[in-house]
């Protein structure tokens, strides 16, 4: 089972990457729309969009507010044109952190097949799984099934959000309790967010 230690240890590492998707949907033809990468620290590595081929289920647009629209007014490029650099920025990591990692993982791997790109083989590590095992955080007490806690495990810096007082720079609230984190069903929440420490 998962320890404090265990995630402690985990965000003091400089080769760990916290990643975050949003997608068209959850189906085998669903793809991504936004991914978002930050180092152990809160510091952003790179928040992309993606104009998809397919269309985005309205069931997804209203999770992550997205919309074919929206994505052409934030520049949205074609998957591809950004590929080379997420590869080069995720191949420095020895561990991909997510939120659900199988899911990031399956989306980023259907988008890759989708354009013609080879997805690399990475590591990836589940935060909720970790939750769900009964990781015991703060005071010894399991947090698992609070959703606030997992919405603050799941923000930027996971454990580091709850334990070093990290605060939104929108709406300056503790992550935990910011409006952009308090579904435990987005992934890395916001990742591409302004958070600042203190």
């Amino acid at each position: 089972m998962p320890t404090t230690q265990d995630w402690n240890d985990l965000l003091n590492r400089k080769d760990v990457i916290i990643v975050d998707t949003e997608t068209t949907g959850l189906g085998k033809q669903a793809e991504l729309v936004q991914m978002s990468a930050l180092d152990t620290r809160g510091q952003q590595i790179f928040n992309l969009y993606f104009q998809p081929q397919g269309s985005i289920a309205p069931k997804a647009a209203k999770i992550h507010g997205l919309t074919e629209k929206k994505l052409k007014r934030l520049g949205a490029k074609p998957f591809p044109k950004h590929y080379r650099r997420i590869r080069a920025r995720l191949n420095k990591a020895s561990v991909l952190l997510a939120w659900n990692a199988p899911f990031d993982k399956r989306m980023f791997q259907q988008t890759c097949a989708r354009y013609g790109e080879k997805a690399p083989a990475w590591t990836w590590r589940c935060a909720m799984s970790d939750l769900q095992a009964g990781l015991k955080v703060g005071t010894g007490r399991n947090w698992s099934t609070r959703p606030e806690t997992q919405a603050g495990v799941a923000g930027k810096a996971m454990t580091r959000s709850t334990i070093a007082g990290w605060r939104c720079m929108s709406c300056n609230a503790t992550r935990p309790s910011c409006a952009s984190a308090v579904s435990p069903r987005r992934a890395v929440a916001v990742a591409g967010r302004d958070w600042a420490r203190g």
